[in-house]
């Protein structure tokens, strides 16, 4: 089926107050699975890859199932990483987005990772998402934020040094890059921020991806703040979008990163669409 034919049935059904049952199952048991990535703090992967590939949670806040204009010219999209340990609290906005499956380990993946931030990295700022800044800021120097291994940025000790150097500006912090080794110092040394900086989200850079591309980008989830139920509605147009492009039926889960149990997914079939399909 394709998609205007989707959207017209989708009209149709909204006109006749259809009730029809969706395609395929949801993935039920959605929130245990992300539950215990996000659980699994594991130091390395058991094959020696990168993090994210096999625990903690890629998590993106976005009204789009695609990157914006602006990402797809720097090839960035930004995303935060959650992981039990890292005591994220916060994350760029209170809406709703997309959450990534844990990335697949081939080379040729639709998305990779590119560079890290244990902080907000700004990547706005930045024109080509993860290296120096194009802002300028009296008393600081641009070419502070070029790649961390540029600078000598290359274990707990100096890193804290240069953290301590361009803070509160973050946008003048270093990226970490997307290897293994480098995406792991990343984490490590998130732990050495100030508590007052530990709630803050921090900053995943992969590469962006085009309307051509979204049924090949390993979504599996979407998602809205349980502190922000409106964004619900955010939520379920993307799930219901993500239909259209793909005839596919991914969940919407409800995060609170507040939870005390540390299970901050919660799936609730009333949060799910219903698509009609012939």
């Amino acid at each position: 089926m394709k998609r205007t034919a989707a959207y017209l049935l989708l009209s149709l059904c909204t006109l006749t107050a259809c009730t029809t049952e969706p395609s395929g199952p949801f993935d039920t048991e959605i929130a245990s699975k992300l539950n215990n990535r996000y659980q699994d703090t594991a130091a390395q992967c058991a094959d020696g890859l990168a993090l994210y590939h096999c625990n903690g949670v890629l998590i993106r806040v976005t009204d789009s199932l695609i990157a914006s204009p602006g990402e797809l010219e720097r090839n960035a999209a930004a995303f935060s990483y959650l992981r039990a340990d890292l005591g994220i609290r916060k994350l760029f906005a209170r809406d709703a987005g997309v959450i990534m499956s844990a990335l697949p380990s081939t080379a040729a993946g639709p998305i990779s990772v590119r560079c890290s931030f244990p902080t907000n990295g700004a990547t706005g700022d930045r024109p080509d998402g993860c290296g120096e800044t194009s802002r300028e800021l009296p008393g600081y120097q641009r070419e502070w934020s070029r790649h961390c291994d540029e600078q000598g940025v290359v274990d707990g000790p100096t890193w804290l040094a240069h953290f301590n150097k361009v803070k509160p500006a973050y946008f003048f912090m270093c990226a970490f890059r997307g290897s293994a080794q480098q995406f792991s110092l990343s984490i490590t040394v998130r732990k050495l921020m100030p508590a007052n900086y530990i709630e803050d989200w921090n900053e995943v850079v992969t590469s962006a991806w085009t309307v051509s591309e979204i049924d090949k980008v390993p979504f599996q989830a979407f998602f809205y703040n349980a502190a922000n139920l409106p964004g619900r509605d955010a939520a379920k147009k993307l799930q219901r979008e993500y239909y259209g492009y793909t005839q596919r039926l991914l969940p919407v889960v409800r995060v609170d990163l507040l939870a005390q149990d540390q299970r901050i997914f919660a799936y609730h079939k009333e949060d799910q669409i219903t698509i009609p399909v012939q």
